[in-house]
């Protein structure tokens, strides 16, 4: 009689990643003359690279509240952001995308936008803008960049008519157990924003 082959069960927690909103701190928050506080929302999208090209990995959205007078902050809270099992050894990426959110239609028709990587980026430090290809920006250092963003070559920061934009980040060399502290400033400068994200 044959002996029985134990079978290990995998761990389903082995590779999986989990991104959490840890804190988050208002400078400066504006929403408009007798609007009250601003409403952050946080669009973030997990993009991995092959050799196919940049597809979705995950993405999520946070709505995190920090209450007036500023400068002020916040906990998160435990929720993830994103939860997902992101395939192993290939480059991964992180773009947040920051709203004021007032009507919801812009941050409704960006998250969908999230969907179609069909971005073009450049940095907030570069002296004019020379915009490079998301499959480039991936493949390249490590780092947490804030960025100026194209869809499909449309300004995100110029189409927001609903929703105030703010800004935009991407952090390239995602893994587990890594913090990044991510500032956005708003074109007019009258919301100014910094939340630490945990990857676990």
């Amino acid at each position: 009689m044959g002996r029985k082959r134990k079978h290990r069960k995998k761990k389903s927690s082995e590779r999986k990643l989990t991104v959490a909103l840890d804190w988050i701190e208002i400078a400066l928050g504006d929403d408009g003359w007798g609007r009250g506080d601003p409403e952050p929302v946080l669009l973030l999208g997990l993009y991995a690279l092959a050799d196919d090209g940049v597809s979705l990995v995950s993405r999520g959205l946070a709505r995190p509240r920090v209450s007036s007078p500023y400068p002020n902050d916040a906990d998160g809270d435990d929720r993830p952001i994103i939860e997902t099992h992101p395939p192993k050894n290939i480059p991964l990426a992180l773009l947040v995308l920051a709203l004021e959110e007032d009507g919801g239609q812009d941050v409704r028709e960006l998250y969908a936008k999230l969907e179609q990587p069909k971005f073009t980026l450049w940095g907030d430090d570069d002296t004019e803008p020379n915009p490079r290809g998301f499959s480039d920006w991936i493949a390249g250092p490590s780092g947490t960049f804030g960025v100026h963003v194209l869809h499909d070559q449309v300004d995100l920061a110029e189409r927001c008519r609903s929703d105030e934009w703010i800004g935009a980040t991407l952090i390239v060399g995602v893994s587990r157990g890594a913090r990044h502290r991510v500032h956005v400033r708003s074109p007019d400068g009258d919301n100014d924003w910094t939340v630490e994200l945990a990857l676990r």
